[in-house]
């Protein structure tokens, strides 16, 4: 059996002296994420978010060469799957700095996600390793490292937390219907890749929702949509474990908690632009102004200081003489970002502040387009009766789209009424999806065209008969 040391990961040194001292990490690397999420346990549906999200912040977004979600391929939960997209892909979107080529479906493209993570591995040296954090089975990472050029392997290390995890392709694989060749966590390591086993992370990150509260509170959307990634997976915690992995990696810390997740995310220290560079150049100098402070502070405009960043002039000359023209060196002039972050560099796209929210179902008459009734999840309907559902819209909610259990794209609503079988000004069309048993997933935009943020899904299933003769 392949011994398994631990050994520090990438390089990013947070420049926050309350966060726990560790041992230095190592050279920088690339990044990939291989995660679940689509069946079984949710916790992804909000871990997803959270691993997206700590790397955006660390300035890492743009070391992440591969990240698969819904990597439990041969066994799915459709609507989870596209609960797991909104989670890693629109988080990406809304905190920058991301390759989305890099993103895929391991499920829906599971030939092509092997075949882009095996390009990575080949592309591994001591120069330029290559970091995976585990968040799911070991599966489609055996798949890449066996196609992988053998050479390359020992520049690969493979970070797990979770036994489950670790064995679980190949003890229940095989009886859930997965063919072919399984792989193990051990078998990573017998393949030739460097195994790092840390303590499991749920001890510290699946915790009570009142936890996680300073992410709900927060002025930053980004961190209330963070928030609301873990009320989409529907635990009865805020379960948010596998994101240890990414804290690990970016600290040397086994034991993420609540705080420490608040402290990486709110603080100044590791803007979160979304610049190439992997240095974030704050550097060790504990800038005055920002005040280190690392809660989210309710400052609503922490400008008059933001100087320090460009001039750093050691003499923060209070308020300097306000002469109209400061001599145009004050070219960042972030009083006109309203975005009460803490961060002198605020980012170039602030969202939009209302989140887009659903308010539930309501089943509708197409033939009088009234309402008939509030939608019962599993309830039944009856194609004789020509009705159809409506999505009731909370707040900036600009478009809907209507997905089933495959996660096809049934309707895309611009405009309200959002009907799941269209309408033309409150006219509703008629609606006849097949028979049997369904799930709708009713999914806000902020924007037109299922664009900006994605909100929280309403996700019903219901059962379709038809009495006429």
């Amino acid at each position: 059996m392949k011994s398994i040391c631990i050994i520090p990961l990438l390089s990013f040194a947070l420049s926050l002296s309350t966060l726990p001292a560790q041992t230095p990490l190592a050279a920088a690397g690339r990044i990939a994420v291989s995660e679940d999420g689509n069946y079984h346990d949710p916790d992804d549906i909000c871990a997803g978010a959270m691993i997206v999200a700590e790397l955006a912040k660390s300035g890492s977004a743009s070391r992440v060469v591969f990240y698969g979600y819904a990597d439990h391929y041969w066994l799915t939960i459709p609507a989870r799957e596209e609960l797991m997209r909104q989670s890693v892909v629109t988080t990406a979107q809304i905190w920058g700095g991301y390759n989305f080529d890099a993103f895929y479906n391991a499920t829906r493209q599971t030939s092509a996600a092997v075949a882009a993570l095996t390009a990575e591995i080949n592309k591994s040296s001591s120069a330029d390793p290559l970091t995976i954090l585990a968040a799911g089975p070991m599966q489609l990472i055996g798949l890449a490292l066996d196609a992988s050029d053998s050479a390359h392997r020992q520049f690969v290390t493979v970070v797990s937390h979770s036994f489950w995890n670790d064995n679980h392709a190949t003890s229940d694989g095989p009886s859930e219907g997965l063919t072919g060749p399984t792989y193990n966590f051990n078998d990573l390591g017998q393949l030739g890749a460097h195994l790092v086993h840390i303590r499991d992370q749920n001890a510290g990150l699946n915790k009570p929702y009142d936890q996680f509260f300073w992410l709900r509170d927060s002025t930053d959307t980004r961190l209330v949509f963070l928030w609301q990634r873990g009320l989409a997976a529907a635990k009865s915690t805020f379960d948010c474990s596998d994101a240890g992995l990414a804290y690990f990696a970016l600290t040397g810390d086994e034991g993420a908690t609540p705080d420490k997740l608040e402290l990486l995310l709110t603080s100044n220290s590791p803007t979160p632009t979304p610049s190439p560079s992997a240095t974030p150049t704050p550097s060790a100098t504990p800038t005055p102004s920002p005040s280190a402070t690392p809660s989210v502070t309710p400052n609503p405009t922490p400008t008059p200081t933001p100087t320090p960043e460009p001039t750093p002039t050691p003499s923060i000359t209070p308020e300097p003489t306000i002469t109209p023209v400061p001599t145009a060196t004050v070219s960042p002039t972030p009083i006109t970002t309203p975005t009460p972050k803490n961060t002198p560099t605020p980012k170039p796209t602030p969202l939009p502040l209302p989140t887009p929210a659903l308010a539930g179902l309501t089943l509708v008459d197409i033939t009088t387009n009234t309402d008939l009734a509030p939608f019962v999840e599993g309830m039944t309907i009856d194609l004789r009766d020509h009705v159809s559902i409506r999505v009731n819209a909370n707040a900036n909610v600009s478009s809907v789209t209507f997905r089933d259990d495959d996660g096809e794209l049934l309707q895309l609503e611009n405009v309200p009424p959002f009907v799941v079988g269209g309408d033309s000004n409150g006219d509703y069309f008629r609606w006849e999806p097949s028979l049997g048993r369904h799930t709708l997933v009713a999914t806000p935009y902020s924007g037109q065209q299922a664009s900006g943020i994605a909100g929280v899904p309403v996700i019903a299933t219901y059962t379709i008969i038809d009495s006429r003769d």
